[in-house]
């Protein structure tokens, strides 16, 4: 395929120039087998990176301590490579760092969302993202427009401090059979009516956040996680799903959780239907409004710590011989 303009073969030293004037003249770069570093490339509206799956490895230079691999523009499409942040696998960090695999960058605000540069809708798939302080897939600052959204399907995120990182106000986006495993956090969800299908939250150190601790996460929550799970947290000890302040409700439905315990504290509207508990099994809700668990079913019996005014609500919930579960 040389023959093709926009096919690039891998070569040594810094690749970005290379990348990028291919996306910037042809809206479109197709990576061949081996090794591309770069600096960090910049996705004009209307272009297509993509590359031969894992054969194809895009690596972030170890020079940049600040930044992302690919930062998408509008209407863009990343597929079918491997995203690096070095080499070999790294040392996870003690909180969400600034190297970020694939970045959607917005500047909205609550109060200035019209009118401010806003990425449009992208499309991410068959990405294997690994070795990022930051996000493997990062979505800030877009708003809560519907259009401004990415859609990723069947990607692999591991060893990031996070998989799924929506920090801050930032609406709309689809996530679809993605797993996310051995992170420090397997998602942090801080914007709202974003969904989650088919997802593995599994092995991470935590599995699934919405932190709005300090009352910055301005659309946190009222969206929906479906069919995902939620194994292995911290070790078989830690925390498959924690929420602080999501004020606006949050449904999880038809998954699994083993060894992980679930906090919930001070928040609105949140249920859990249709899941499979597994061993070790913890519920810790602390204030304001009820959790709601119906129609769940439980391998051993689950222990229910409320603190500050917290409650819990059962219905229709069973260990496996039968017995049901009162609340």
């Amino acid at each position: 395929m040389e023959f093709l303009p926009y096919f690039l073969n891998s070569a040594e030293g810094d690749m970005t120039k290379a990348i990028q004037d291919r996306l910037d003249k042809y809206k479109a770069c197709f990576l061949g087998a081996g090794r591309f570093e770069v600096k960090g490339i910049v996705m004009p509206d209307d272009s297509i990176l993509c590359g031969l799956g894992a054969a194809s490895r895009l690596v972030l230079s170890p020079e940049v301590e600040d930044g992302a691999a690919v930062k998408l523009g509008s209407y863009c499409t990343v597929k079918d490579l491997r995203i690096l942040g070095a080499d070999d696998p790294i040392e996870l960090p003690e909180a969400p760092g600034k190297r970020h695999g694939v970045l959607f960058w917005g500047d909205a605000t609550p109060k200035n969302v019209e009118g401010v540069d806003q990425p449009k809708h992208c499309d991410l798939s068959g990405l294997m993202i690994s070795a990022f302080t930051g996000g493997a897939i990062t979505c800030h600052g877009t708003g809560y427009a519907v259009r401004c959204c990415v859609n990723a399907i069947n990607c692999h995120l591991t060893n990031c401090g996070v998989g799924i990182y929506i920090p801050y106000f930032s609406e709309y986006h689809r996530f679809s059979n993605i797993l996310s495993t051995d992170n420090l956090y397997g998602c942090i969800n801080n914007g709202g009516n974003n969904t989650f299908v088919g997802c593995g939250f599994d092995s991470n150190g935590t599995g699934f956040v919405i932190d709005n601790g300090d009352n910055k996460a301005c659309n946190n929550s009222h969206g929906t996680v479906v069919g995902c799970t939620f194994n292995h947290s911290g070790n078989n000890k830690g925390i498959g799903i924690h929420l602080i302040n999501a004020n606006i409700g949050e449904v999880f439905s038809g998954g699994q959780m083993w060894f992980s315990k679930v906090l919930v504290e001070n928040s609105d509207n949140i249920a859990f239907d249709s899941f499979n508990f597994g061993r070790d099994n913890k519920f810790i809700v602390k204030g304001k409004n009820p959790v709601f668990i119906n129609n769940c079913h439980f391998y051993t019996e689950p222990e229910f710590i409320t603190e500050d005014g917290g409650k819990v609500i059962i219905t229709n919930c069973y260990l496996r011989d039968g017995t049901a579960i009162e609340g």
